[in-house]
């Protein structure tokens, strides 16, 4: 299995923790965030996969979109609620146990 392949199925499987983390970082419309995600990890998730995602993490409350327009243009752009907040940081700590309970 070549090296991208395992790059792409490890950020498929975590694309919900790189999303947070992206929004955690600075706020982002969807299209920085698939581009952030390509930059830095190589992989674009397609937009029948990425939007419902969005989509998944509004409706759970962990992220809370608002309209505003850049460069007169409409855009959602995305922060994490408080409960996303949380969230990410628990879900990030819990990672990096196992990750920790791997290499014991």
């Amino acid at each position: 299995m070549s090296e991208q392949r395992i790059r792409n199925d490890c950020a498929r499987c975590l694309s919900d923790l790189i999303i947070l983390g992206i929004i955690y970082k600075q706020p982002a419309h969807a299209y920085r965030v698939r581009k952030v995600m390509l930059e830095k990890f190589g992989v674009a998730l397609y937009p029948g996969v990425f939007y419902p995602r969005l989509r998944r993490l509004e409706n759970s409350g962990i992220i809370k979109g608002r309209w505003e327009a850049e460069d007169g243009r409409k855009r959602r752009v995305y922060n994490l609620t408080a409960y996303g907040k949380k969230l990410y940081s628990h879900a990030l700590e819990n990672c990096l146990l196992v990750f920790k309970k791997l290499e014991e």
